[in-house]
C-alpha cells in the first residue's frame, strides 16, 4: 500500500482556535474532509494572543521549545511550535499553533488589535 500524501495548510486562522473571515472555516474543515479521504492533512497558524490554550487544548512539544529562526538581516528570532488537534465523528487532524512573543502573542486580534 503507497503512502498517503501529506498537506499541510498554513493559514492565519482557522475555526476554531481563530476566525476573523470565511478563511477560518475552509483552513478548519477542508482538511478534515481531505483526512477522510485518506489523505495525511496537518494545519499550521499563528498561536495569537486571543487564542486560549486551555480552551483548545493546545500544550508544548518539548522537543520544538524556543527554536531559532532566521529572519531577514540574519536575525534569530524565537519560536515555539504548540500542538493540538480538530476533529469531527470521523477523523482528527493535527493543528500546530506558531507562538513568539514579538509577532503573535502580543495580538488580541488576527488582523488588527481591537484594543488599538
Amino acid at each position: 500500500m503507497s503512502k498517503p500524501i501529506s498537506i499541510l495548510f498554513v493559514s492565519s486562522e482557522a475555526y476554531p482556535f481563530a476566525k476573523e473571515t470565511s478563511l477560518a472555516d475552509v483552513t478548519g474543515g477542508l482538511p478534515l474532509a481531505l483526512q477522510e479521504l485518506g489523505l495525511d492533512c496537518r494545519i499550521m497558524i499563528p498561536r495569537y494572543g486571543c487564542i486560549s490554550d486551555r480552551k483548545h487544548k493546545i500544550h508544548g512539544i518539548n522537543r520544538m521549545h524556543e527554536m531559532k529562526i532566521i529572519m531577514p538581516n540574519d536575525r534569530k528570532e524565537p519560536m515555539t511550535i504548540k500542538s493540538a488537534s480538530i476533529h469531527n465523528t470521523k477523523t482528527k487532524v493535527q493543528v500546530y499553533a506558531v507562538a513568539n512573543k514579538k509577532y503573535f502573542e502580543s495580538k488580541k486580534g488576527i488582523y488588527h488589535d481591537p484594543l488599538k
